[in-house]
């Protein structure tokens, strides 16, 4: 099952019939967290790039950082993993 808000973003959908999966937005319409497997919160540039996105798994959290220079090209990604959740 699908359910949608009135910009026809996805808000929740359900796995077979047992993990309700959920997603948040920002104003700029980026999904900004989900919940379920692999849960996620996305921080965005104010150009709406990604800066950070956080997920949570099994085995802990991964976390992928992006730096931009001031013409919005990616310069650096650094992507981590983070066991102590």
């Amino acid at each position: 099952m699908y359910n949608c808000n009135t910009a026809n973003q996805l808000t929740s959908r359900i796995d077979n019939n047992t993990l309700t999966h959920t997603y948040q937005y920002d104003a700029n319409g980026n999904q900004t967290q989900s919940t379920g497997n692999n849960a996620r919160i996305i921080e965005y540039t104010p150009f709406n790039k990604t800066k950070k996105l956080t997920t949570q798994t099994t085995n802990g959290t991964e976390v992928n950082e992006t730096t931009y220079d001031a013409n919005n090209n990616r310069i650096i990604q650094k992507a981590y993993h983070d066991t102590s959740t």
